[in-house]
């Protein structure tokens, strides 16, 4: 299990509110803490800047189909604990082998989202990353140079801020 938590700045650059269309520069930095057992390990930071393209689907906003491109980086750390492999645990086949900070892959994704109430949502969506190029292609542990995922999750929103940034309409 590895949690990644951390801030995001998120500029919005298009917002064309006759057809719905937002977008957005997202730069999130991520701190990765593992937990073999009970111990909670340091394991690095990610960056992964994406361009986001959002539609909300009808007017009552319950409704939105997003679109993505993202590239991922990371340090030695988080590089490591996923393609690194200790001399100790080196065997014919899989060589010992010191894993690099530096350039992930890049994704291009899709979800759609619906909010259910107030305080829930329900996202579910698709994702493919490319790896071409990754700093750690040459790892015995890199599998593939693409690779896929879908995903389904329900959101709960247990805070939220009572004041609220005033819209201003042009």
């Amino acid at each position: 299990f590895v949690l990644e938590v951390g801030p995001e700045l998120s500029f919005q650059f298009i917002d064309h509110e006759p057809s719905n269309w937002r977008a957005f520069l997202n730069l999130p930095l991520r701190a990765a803490i593992s937990w073999p057992g009970f111990d909670p390990r340091w394991q690095g930071v990610v960056f992964a800047p994406e361009i986001r393209i959002r539609k909300r689907l009808r007017e009552d906003r319950k409704d939105e189909l997003s679109y993505l491109v993202s590239a991922s980086f990371a340090s030695s750390d988080y590089m490591n604990y996923f393609y690194g492999v200790q001399p100790e645990f080196a065997v014919p086949g899989r060589a010992a082998f010191d894993a690099k900070g530096g350039y992930i892959g890049t994704e291009l994704g899709m979800t759609y989202r619906r909010q259910l109430a107030s305080r829930y949502e329900v996202v579910t969506g698709m994702r493919i990353g490319f790896h071409q190029g990754a700093k750690n292609r040459n790892s015995p542990l890199f599998q593939d140079d693409i690779s896929g995922s879908i995903f389904v999750a329900v959101l709960w929103k247990f805070w939220e801020s009572k004041r609220r940034v005033p819209v201003v309409d042009d």
